[in-house]
């Protein structure tokens, strides 16, 4: 039993650093999100920041929920959509790769987010 345990914890070793080290090569889901904030004058333009939804080569995903404060969102990556109104982009298809999704600004609005769930 003692000769077997040291192969045991190697393995168990093994198993957590793939999954700490891969985790996209095992995930179901993957999120993305962006932000635009409002420009305030000359010298303060908009500003819009993002973190790519991405998706693993050789696979194909569908947005199954969307998070928005903003009037709509648009896409940018192999597919280039604009949705003004968010959850009409649950159900969209997207192929492997990078995606940045941006919010549309409400009148009056300074600040908006989107955030994005794709599923595999």
């Amino acid at each position: 039993m003692r000769r077997k345990l040291p192969l045991v914890l190697c393995l168990i070793v093994a198993v957590l650093a793939v999954s700490v080290l891969c985790p996209a090569a095992y995930a179901a889901t993957a999120t993305g999100w962006g932000k635009q904030v409002r420009g305030t004058g000359p010298g303060n333009d908009a500003k819009l920041s993002s973190e790519p939804l991405i998706i693993p080569s050789g696979t194909t995903a569908n947005i199954t929920s969307v998070t928005c404060s903003g009037d709509g969102f648009w896409i940018e990556g192999t597919v280039q959509r604009n949705f003004y109104n968010a959850n009409d982009a649950v159900g969209l298809t997207l192929g492997s790769g990078q995606y940045y999704v941006y919010p549309n600004l409400k009148p009056n609005q300074s600040t908006a987010t989107v955030q994005i769930v794709a599923a595999w």
